[in-house]
C-alpha cells in the first residue's frame, strides 16, 4: 500500500508539474462550488432564524453570494483559473493597506515597531500587486508549491516501502502523528 500510494502521488506531482493550469482550474471550480453552497447555507440561515433576528443585510448578502457562485460556476476555465490568485492578490493588498495605516498609528508608540511594520506592510503590498498583475505565474507557482510537498510525500512512501522490506518491519504513523515500529 505504501509503494501504490507513493507513486500515485509522484504521478500526480509529475502530472501537476507538466500542467497546472488544470489543478488551478478545478481548483477555481471548487471554489466556485463553495461560494454557491456558502451563498444557500446563508440564505438557510435566513429564513430558518426568528424575525427579530433577521436583517435585510442578511438576506442581501446571501442572495448576493449565491449571484457570485452562479457567476463563477458559469465561467470557463482558463477564467476559473485566475479566480484564486486575483483573489489572493486582493486579499495581500487589502491586508497591506491595513497594516500600512496600523504603521502609521503604531510609530507614535514605538518608532522602531512601527517602521518594521510598515516595511512588511510594503512587501506585502507589492506582493499582492504582481499577483494582481501575473495570476496566472503565481497560480502556477502555488500549484507547483503543492505539487512539490506532494512529491516529497510520495518519496517518503515509496521509501518507507523499500525500508520496511528491508527492516522486516512496518512503520505507521496515526493521526494524531505518533510513529509506531511493529515487527512482521
Amino acid at each position: 500500500m505504501s509503494l501504490a500510494t507513493g507513486v500515485l502521488l509522484i504521478i500526480a506531482a509529475v502530472y501537476m508539474f507538466a500542467n497546472p493550469a488544470v489543478p488551478l482550474a478545478a481548483l477555481g471550480f471548487i471554489f466556485s462550488f463553495a461560494v454557491l453552497l456558502g451563498g444557500v447555507f446563508e440564505l438557510v440561515r435566513y429564513f430558518g432564524a426568528l424575525k427579530p433576528a433577521r436583517t435585510g443585510w442578511d438576506l442581501v448578502n446571501g442572495l448576493l453570494t449565491v449571484l457570485v457562485g452562479i457567476m463563477l460556476l458559469s465561467a470557463s476555465a482558463g477564467a476559473q483559473a485566475t479566480y484564486i490568485p486575483t483573489i489572493v492578490g486582493v486579499w495581500l493588498v487589502a491586508w497591506a493597506l491595513i497594516r500600512l495605516m496600523t504603521a502609521q498609528g503604531m510609530k507614535y508608540l514605538s518608532y522602531a515597531a512601527g517602521r518594521h511594520l510598515q516595511f512588511s506592510a510594503i512587501g506585502s503590498l507589492v506582493l499582492g500587486l504582481l499577483v494582481l498583475l501575473f495570476p496566472m505565474f503565481f497560480g502556477a507557482v502555488a500549484v507547483w508549491g503543492i505539487a512539490l510537498v506532494l512529491m516529497l510525500i510520495g518519496f517518503v512512501f515509496v521509501g518507507d516501502f523499500f525500508v520496511s522490506r528491508r527492516a522486516k518491519r512496518t512503520v505507521h504513523i496515526s493521526p494524531d502523528g505518533v510513529i509506531d515500529v511493529e515487527a512482521k
